[in-house]
């Protein structure tokens, strides 16, 4: 499987952005979990260099603009529905038992459930993130690939390195000009943070493609520095929007060694379990929200568990929710949201993304590469 390792790597984000999210401490959390937030832009980076590989020759060619859409739609928005319509069951059933949790707060109105439905949540039309909130990406990541058809399509296979490094830097001086203190844009102008990521990603591959030998194989050294590096950069992260972009960078570093590495690291990331991990690794990011907010509610009304509002490195106000049991519940959650993610990537994505396959006449696998690799954020 080519890229396998970059499959793996995947739900390693995806299980660090659930760890983020969980409200359940017993101490301090470590500081590599507390900006783990910043794994949403290694999703960024590597759905552009996945789509480069992928899209950019056919959509060069000549991919019609209905069945690039059709594709793109399909894989990602019916698990999306999925989890909106069983956000939707959670909260018509606790407002008829007249439950008062905080999932469900005044944020969750019907215009909010619009906006989040129709994945405009990465614009700034509201102030703030509601219902299944990590779905704002997808949004965002949307914009990414129909900015990324504009372009192939204008430029066609013209559109070279140094143009998508200035797509990357426009975006991210935008965001640096509008708030120097830090990048993480979410409901205010998300979609701007991933078109920064997504062309940095589309970067490293034009990099790869023009600049990297085909037979240099980094090995276990330089996977291992690069791993160091990622971790460092995250420590003093976030803080400013400086040391976020360093974070970034890393990331693309990181998907640049494990695209060509065959090291101890990618050994181990090639095995079957992160690989298949990877694979549920959109499931998991779109589900955990939802199974996080309900076994939040059950543990906040038991004794001996109490509710703190505390600000993080990343000065974000946060409830959590202190408790001796806190490792035992999130690993319980975990797993919860790991055994989901089996069943809404078997019966929801494959099936969705088999009938988009279909539905589109002109796409086959030999005009469009496979990569295993799901393109989530």
């Amino acid at each position: 499987m080519r890229y396998a390792s970059l499959e793996s790597l995947r739900a390693v984000a995806a299980i660090m952005v659930v760890l983020f999210h969980m409200p359940f401490i017993a101490s301090e959390r470590h500081i590599l979990i507390q900006n783990s937030a910043l794994f949403v832009d290694f999703f960024f980076v590597l759905s552009g260099f996945v789509m480069t590989y992928a899209y950019r020759d056919k959509l060069a060619d000549g991919l019609r603009a209905a069945d690039y859409l059709i594709l793109r739609i399909g894989r990602l928005f019916p698990l999306h529905l999925f989890v909106m319509m069983a956000w939707m069951a959670a909260f018509s059933l606790f407002t008829l038992w007249g439950e008062n949790i905080p999932a469900f707060d005044a944020r969750h109105t019907s215009e909010s459930f619009q906006i989040n439905l129709f994945l405009i949540n990465s614009f700034g039309l509201q102030s703030f993130l509601s219902w299944n909130y990590p779905a704002w990406s997808i949004g965002a990541e949307l914009i990414a690939y129909v900015l990324f058809f504009i372009v192939l399509r204008l430029f066609g296979r013209q559109f070279g390195l140094g143009h998508a490094l200035a797509v990357s830097l426009v975006a991210y001086a935008f965001l640096v000009r509008d708030n120097p203190t830090t990048m993480l844009r979410t409901f205010d102008m998300g979609a701007i943070r991933c078109i920064g990521g997504f062309f940095l990603g589309v970067a490293v591959y034009l990099f790869k493609e023009k600049y990297v030998d085909p037979s240099w194989r980094p090995g276990t050294l330089l996977e291992g520095a690069t791993i160091a590096l990622v971790a460092a950069t995250i420590t003093v992260a976030p803080g400013s929007a400086v040391t976020e972009l360093n974070v970034i960078l890393a990331f693309g570093l990181l998907v640049l060694t494990f695209s060509t590495s065959q090291g101890y690291f990618s050994r181990l990331l090639n095995r079957p379990l992160p690989v298949y991990l990877g694979k549920i690794s959109y499931s998991i990011y779109m589900v955990h929200a939802l199974v996080i907010s309900l076994v939040a509610q059950v543990v906040s009304g038991l004794p001996d568990v109490t509710n703190l509002a505390l600000a993080e490195a990343s000065s974000i106000p946060r409830v959590f929710l202190y408790t001796g049991f806190a490792p035992l519940l999130t690993t319980g959650v975990l797993l919860m949201v790991l055994a989901i993610s089996v069943f809404t990537h078997r019966y929801v994505e494959e099936p969705f993304r088999r009938l988009s396959r279909k539905i589109a006449p002109h796409r086959s696998e030999n005009r469009v590469r496979s990569t295993a690799l799901p393109e989530n954020a």
